[in-house]
């Protein structure tokens, strides 16, 4: 398990819209919807992973030896689909990639995810959802990044 596995089990239990493994993915935003488990018809929302810095704080011994806290950098990709006459809409994936920074804005700072593995962790966007660039499909992808600081679980 890891931060993005923790973050989209909190994503996925926050918003209807948001179904793991058909419109939400985490490590890798699929290139196709050819996949028949990939929504072709709904904005499809990915969690990757960033190069992070490495744990902060020195080892705590009474926690297993684990670090005082790590920082990881997570960037949430949305891409659109296609809409009337195959011409992209943006639409439906400017109100999703805004509903999921929503929900890393409220989410409760030294929380753990109902089910997660990492333990507390507080989350903090770097700027609002912005238009990245389009896939080879003409397909918008919109994108914002997130620092999840987590204290490690001893269970881990």
């Amino acid at each position: 398990m890891s931060v993005v596995d923790d973050l989209g089990t909190y994503l996925s239990a926050g918003s209807t819209r948001l179904t793991k493994g058909v419109t939400l993915f985490g490590h890798i935003l699929p290139v196709s919807t050819g996949n028949s488990h990939v929504s072709g018809t709904l904005p499809i929302v990915a969690l990757v992973e960033e190069l992070s810095l490495p744990p902060i704080g020195k080892f705590v011994p009474s926690a297993g030896g684990l670090p005082a806290f790590q920082k990881n950098v997570v960037r949430v990709l949305c891409r659109s689909t296609h809409g009337a006459g195959a011409e992209p809409d943006p639409r439906p994936s400017r109100g999703l990639i805004d509903n999921v920074w929503n929900l890393v804005e409220s989410y409760p700072p030294n929380s753990t995810v109902s089910g997660g593995s990492e333990g507390p962790m507080t989350l903090e966007t770097f700027g609002s959802p912005a238009i990245m660039n389009r896939d080879n499909n003409g397909r918008q992808i919109w994108t914002f990044t997130l620092q999840a600081t987590v204290i490690p679980s001893t269970s881990t």
